[in-house]
Formats: structure tokens, sequence, C-alpha cells
């Protein structure tokens, strides 16, 4: 198959790379493991939810930042300029809740990272925050969209003039715990 690849180790066992995750297989083809790909959205997250990212620049998989609990990787907004956006999605079914890491280092008054379920915005922060926990409710059943954007004015710069989220958690079955 052109553009996928295959690997194999001593005990005959084959790994697909499947863009966010790993899928190895036994001899007799039956899965062994699933793991995550390093660099992906859903990696950075520590999450199986997919994402897709776009707006005037994508998100990306940063290596770079301390996340909670000594993580070293986290999603990064796209470098953006002025009166510009950038966003990553994914999608849950159902009931629930979502948590999320966040912080930003940005223009307080005129640039934030935000968040939104199905186009309504939930919460938003600016400025120079570390890590904060944030979840949400969902309380209503179908498919929902959830959004975190970047967003700039033409106010300037100020920091890394960029946002970060980690440890995306969806839970179907309730409200989960902040940890420590």
């Amino acid at each position: 198959v052109a553009g996928v690849e295959f690997l194999y180790d001593e005990k005959g066992n084959t790994t697909y790379d499947g863009g966010d995750y790993a899928y190895t297989y036994d001899a007799q083809n039956r899965l062994v493991a699933a793991t995550k790909t390093p660099g992906s959205l859903s990696a950075a997250c520590d999450t199986p939810l997919s994402f897709t990212t776009g707006g005037d620049a994508n998100w990306f998989a940063e290596t770079g930042v301390f996340g909670p609990e000594s993580d070293v990787d986290a999603a990064q907004s796209g470098d953006i300029s002025d009166n510009q956006t950038t966003w990553m999605q994914t999608t849950v079914e159902g009931k629930g809740v979502i948590s999320f890491y966040w912080k930003v280092s940005s223009d307080g008054y005129y640039d934030a990272l935000e968040f939104y379920i199905d186009d309504v915005l939930k919460d938003h922060i600016g400025g120079s925050y570390d890590w904060q926990y944030v979840d949400h409710s969902i309380t209503t059943t179908g498919t929902h969209t959830l959004k975190w954007r970047y967003t700039k004015n033409s106010s300037g710069s100020s920091g890394s003039d960029c946002g970060w989220v980690d440890h995306v958690e969806w839970d179907p079955s309730g409200p989960s715990s902040p940890q420590p």
C-alpha cells in the first residue's frame, strides 16, 4: 500500500502506522497493541479522540513544553498574525463531561484562547496563565463539536502569543475530578 509504513519485529508481529495510532498485529493477524503516534494532536493531548485543525494556521504537537503532571508535550495553537484565528476540534457522542488543561501566553486584553461546545463559547482565557484544569458538562444527546480557538486582534503581541491544551478527557459517565 503506497504511503503506509509496515514494521516487522523478531516475533513475526507487524506494526501498521495508521496516523494518530500505530497498530501491531501478531502472526495470526490479531491486534496485540494500539499506541499513540508521537507528534499527533491526539498523542499531545493524551487522548484517543481524533482532532482536525484549521483557521489561518494549524495547531501542532509541541514537545518543548512541560504540561501538567510533568508531561512533556501538549497541543499548541498555530502561529498567527493580527486579526487571525487558529483552531482544533473534535467530536463526542451523547451526554458527559469534557475535561482538559490549558494555558495561554498572550496580550491579556485583546488575544484569547477560547473553548466552544457546538459553536457556543463556554470559556476563555487571555494574558499569562499557567496550566488550569477545566471541565464542562454536556447534558444533551447527539453528536457534539468541541473546539479550542486562539484568536488575535490588531493590538500587537505579548508573551509567546499562543495557547496550549493537554490531557483532554471525554467521560460519558459523568464528572471527573481535577488531578493534583
